[in-house]
This record gives structure tokens, C-alpha cells and sequence, in this order.
């Protein structure tokens, strides 16, 4: 048995959830032992802080949480950790929205912590309508945006190659610092930092606690779960993942997110 001090890197979505986005009591007995064998348990999703830090709670946890696909980085239970925090810059987003919306995309979102910018709520409203105390602007970005924002999602109807195409050549030959992402059915494209992901957040975190890249278990389902899965010897696809990341994982879990594969794999290989 390996006894030296670990990160555990879990996404939510598809990983630690069940379907109907609930925790099983055997997971957080579990995960609350490693934590008091000196482990680090990090929650690692898409979700905005708002939406995770519910799961956060459930668990009982006292590590961090990335949220924002790493672009804040915080533990809700420690203040002295100083959070990392990655914006995209206004300008940039102000341009792209400009240049892509009508024609390319039909709707856009931006959220930072205190505020959340939509020029339409249908194609959002997903994310838009949980724990949402935030200030909520309504209207074209170009017009509503004040800050650098935390995300940038735009909308997607016209799902043609050409479409999609154009979308991530423009994002890449105009501004090389960031990258142009799908996901959900395709439909929804992420324009955020290049470089900074939950992978790289894993790493920089990795560092900050002296914790030996063997010593980092991580686990997730989809396309944003890439970087975490496959750049870690211990990086494991859900049994149940999106079908890109299933053959770019190495490791893949014993069972699937409604079985309990994380902890079921955990106790295997940590043997404890």
C-alpha cells in the first residue's frame, strides 16, 4: 500500500453523480476515510461554484473545488487559500460575439462570480436557473458586459462542418491565445484561455502540495475531462464516457457513474 499523500481529482457530471445527480452514502464514507488518511479530495467540474458547491456540501469534503473547467480555483472550508482565478478578457469576447453571433452562432452567455450576461435565456436556462443570486443582465454582450468574464459559451444551431469550422478557425487564427471547444450534442462552443484546463489546474495544484505525479488519481466522462484523464499515469474514463475519451484513456473504471465505478476502482487500486 502506497501511504504517501494523494490528490483525488473527481468531475461530477457523468463521474461522482448518478444520472438522476445524486451521491450514493457509500461514496462520501469513502471519500471522507481518505481524507482523514491525509488525501486530497478535489472537485473538479464545468459547473460554476454556485451550482457545484451543493455536491461539496453533500460530501462533506474540506478540499477544493475547480470549477469554471479550472478557471477558479477555491476551497470553500479554507480562506487562507488564495483562489486561482483565470478570466477571459472583455475585449476579446465583446469581438468574437460581434463577429460570430446571427450568422454563426444564435446566442451567447458569460458568468463571473458576481454576474451573469445572456442576450437569450432559452438556450441557457439550464444553468442559468440554479442557485442564481447573481446580478443577471439581459441584452447584447457588446452592450451588458463590464467585466472580464470567468466563461464564454455561445450557442450553436447550425451544426454543419462548414459551420462548426469556421467557428473554431476564426477563434484560432484571430486570437491565439484561445481555443474554440464543443460540447453538449455539439451545440453549445467554449471559448476559453488555451492551455488552461482541469488538467493543467490538476498540475499547478500538484505542485503548490509537493505531491508526485503517480500520487494523482483523476476520473471524468467527457471531452472537457481529456486533459485530467490523459495526462496522469492514474487517469481514469468512466466506464460510461463520451466515446472520444474512451479511446484516448489508458485506464478505464470497473463499472459506470450509476454503479459506483469511481469508488469501486478507487478501492482496487488504492487498495484500502
Amino acid at each position: 500500500m502506497n501511504n504517501e499523500k494523494k490528490i483525488i481529482a473527481l468531475d461530477l457530471d457523468g463521474t461522482l453523480l448518478t444520472d438522476k445527480k445524486t451521491i450514493r452514502i457509500s461514496t462520501i464514507l469513502y471519500l471522507k476515510k481518505q481524507e482523514k488518511l491525509g488525501n486530497i479530495i478535489a472537485i473538479t467540474t464545468g459547473r460554476p461554484a454556485r451550482t457545484a458547491i451543493k455536491y461539496y456540501n453533500k460530501l462533506n469534503i474540506h478540499g477544493l473545488m475547480l470549477c469554471y473547467n479550472g478557471n477558479y480555483v477555491y476551497n470553500p472550508r479554507d480562506f487562507s487559500f488564495v483562489p486561482m482565478v483565470i478570466t477571459i478578457k472583455r475585449e476579446y469576447v465583446i469581438e468574437i460575439y460581434k463577429a460570430l453571433i446571427e450568422k454563426h452562432t444564435d446566442s451567447a452567455f458569460t458568468e463571473d462570480l458576481n454576474e451573469l450576461c445572456y442576450d437569450k435565456k432559452d438556450c441557457f436556462a439550464f444553468t442559468i436557473d440554479e442557485n442564481n443570486k447573481s446580478i443577471n443582465k439581459v441584452g447584447p454582450l457588446d452592450k451588458i458586459l463590464n467585466e472580464d468574464p470567468l466563461i464564454f459559451i455561445m450557442h450553436v444551431s447550425n451544426l454543419s462542418k462548414e459551420n462548426c469550422d469556421y467557428i473554431t478557425n476564426y477563434v484560432n487564427e484571430n486570437y491565439p491565445t484561445l481555443i474554440a471547444e464543443f460540447w453538449g450534442q455539439n451545440d453549445y462552443v467554449e471559448i476559453h484561455n488555451r492551455g488552461v484546463n482541469k488538467g493543467s489546474q490538476i498540475k499547478k495544484l500538484m505542485n503548490f502540495y509537493n505531491i508526485k505525479p503517480n500520487n494523482v488519481y483523476t476520473f471524468g466522462d467527457s471531452i472537457n475531462d481529456i486533459d485530467m484523464v490523459t495526462n496522469f499515469e492514474n487517469g481514469f474514463a468512466m466506464k460510461n464516457a463520451n466515446k472520444k475519451l474512451l479511446a484516448l484513456a489508458s485506464k478505464i473504471t470497473i463499472d459506470d457513474n450509476n454503479h459506483n465505478g469511481v469508488i469501486k476502482t478507487l478501492k482496487k487500486v488504492l487498495k484500502n
